[in-house]
């Protein structure tokens, strides 16, 4: 399924609402939500509260307050850097077969 059919399919499920969503999550940067296993979760919760929703994440995830909800793997998403993804495919003795 192309990417873009997915959009519409989401947007058939909910409605103008996941646009919305989609876009207020573009403007946090937090586009990686989409793909997240909790992304049903987290677009109810934007149904409820609205781009509160995304702020209050934003600040959690910034000020890295794991407790509130369970996002640890959402701040190492946001806080790791391109190094961080190139070195996880390494093996025991710290070196991978592209090196």
């Amino acid at each position: 399924m192309d990417k873009r059919d997915l959009h519409f399919f989401k947007y058939r499920l909910h409605g103008i609402i996941y646009l919305k969503f989609y876009r207020d999550l573009k403007k946090f940067g937090f586009e990686f939500l989409i793909n997240h296993y909790e992304e049903f979760y987290f677009l109810t919760k934007y149904k409820e509260y609205g781009p509160e929703f995304l702020k209050f994440l934003n600040a959690a995830i910034e000020l890295k307050i794991i407790e509130i909800i369970n996002m640890k793997d959402l701040i190492e998403f946001k806080d790791s850097c391109i190094l961080r993804w190139v070195f996880m495919n390494l093996d025991d003795d710290g070196r991978n077969e592209n090196n």
